[in-house]
């Protein structure tokens, strides 16, 4: 159901100013392993000390977290003891600690990653936030989380001045992220999951046309048992919050003046021009040529 990722990868340079701000991002990206694919794909794309004799496994000098979104693998530390990865699953590589991790050949996986370091995380792990003894979060798919990997993956990808001190902050809100979703994994209910599982499926479908019939099924529920449980706890119908996701993207898109309004339409998979003017002028009360104008303006 959700769009096939296009592979990213980028290894950065930091200056003593980035090192100062006591966290920085060291490398990130994103790709789709599908079955069958010999893992890890196109090494030739990574540095040595990154995917050279991957069969031995690795130690780096950096954290790293990876988040997997689709498919199932497993994950070795230190005590080479195989951990069962599956979608929904954040694992921390720890700097100096023994690692090997693999996809299934039977389903592949999605994966988002962010490699850090500097003084900050160091002290995070001093205080026991995190441990690499505890290097697995399974916090499901939550739509927050994915954001925040992709939101960095734009960033280092756009390299706007000042880039490493907003990445390192974006870095501390991942990281804050997953603890505050274990916590509350710890307390929620069911219908919560079910909430934020659909969320997660809107946000990566947001390019693409999506049925929520075919949502509820991928979550073993009637499509009427899911409105109703989607809508008693955000408030809005399935299919309404799924369309307030694309306006949003649509405004943001805009406001970069690289799309015309018809090219926007498009990249966000409405039937056409028109219909998407008509339905973004009924949710924010004006057209968007005149929107986009507006912001050119100011």
């Amino acid at each position: 159901m959700s769009v096939p990722l296009s592979p990213f990868s980028k290894y950065l340079t930091t200056s003593d100013l980035d090192k100062r701000w006591q966290i920085y991002c060291v490398d990130t990206g994103c790709t789709e392993i599908k079955p069958g694919v010999v893992y890890p794909p196109r090494p030739e794309t990574h540095p040595p000390q990154y995917s050279s004799h991957w069969e031995r496994g690795r130690v780096l000098h950096e954290f790293q977290l990876i988040y997997i979104t689709k498919g199932e693998g497993i994950f070795k530390t230190d005590d080479r003891s195989p951990r069962p990865i599956t979608a929904g699953t954040v694992f921390m590589l720890f700097p100096g600690i023994w690692h090997w991790f693999s996809p299934s050949a039977k389903t592949g996986w999605d994966e988002y990653w962010i490699g850090f370091d500097g003084s900050y995380p160091y002290a995070m792990m001093e205080e026991g936030f995190f441990t690499p003894k505890e290097p697995v979060f399974p916090v499901g798919l939550h739509d927050s989380l994915l954001q925040h990997f992709l939101d960095i993956i734009d960033l280092v990808n756009r390299e706007p001045p000042g880039y490493q001190l907003q990445a390192g902050a974006a870095v501390v809100q991942v990281m804050a992220t997953i603890l505050a979703i274990m916590r509350q994994n710890r307390q929620s209910s069911e219908a919560e999951q079910i909430v934020q599982k659909a969320k997660f499926i809107f946000e990566e479908n947001k390019y693409s046309f999506i049925a929520m019939e075919a949502v509820a099924r991928s979550l073993g529920l009637d499509y009427q048992v899911f409105r109703r449980i989607f809508k008693d706890y955000t408030g809005l119908p399935p299919y309404q919050y799924f369309l307030q996701i694309k306006i949003n993207k649509a405004k943001a898109l805009l406001r970069e003046q690289r799309y015309t309004v018809k090219e926007v339409a498009h990249i966000l998979a409405f039937e056409n021009q028109y219909y998407f003017s008509r339905l973004f002028k009924r949710k924010t009360g004006i057209a968007p040529s005149v929107w986009q104008s507006e912001r050119a303006i100011s």
